[in-house]
């Protein structure tokens, strides 16, 4: 208890808390540079998936959660759908 009251009075946890908007269907370099206005970092993890390539398919933490400003958010991008192996003697 003692420990958190000096660093509450030193200011140690003073990160300030931004919420975080909602950036999935959007193209990545508008959803990258959307976090940035808000003052969060995007990481990029691609992942085959319907949506056009580069189009935001979800977001870690989710859109109107509370995180600390400069931390990281994960942009899960779409890649396109993957590639679909047809057996002989079906075309």
């Amino acid at each position: 208890g003692l420990l958190f009251v000096f660093a509450q009075v030193l200011g140690v946890n003073d990160k300030t808390q931004v919420t975080v908007p909602d950036v999935v269907n959007m193209q990545y370099p508008a959803a990258q540079a959307t976090l940035q206005r808000n003052g969060l970092k995007a990481k990029r993890v691609d992942a085959e998936n319907d949506k056009p390539p580069g189009t935001v398919v979800a977001q870690n933490p989710k859109s109107k959660a509370k995180a600390d400003e400069d931390s990281v958010v994960t942009l899960t991008v779409s890649t396109g759908p993957g590639m679909i192996v047809v057996p002989d003697g079906l075309i």
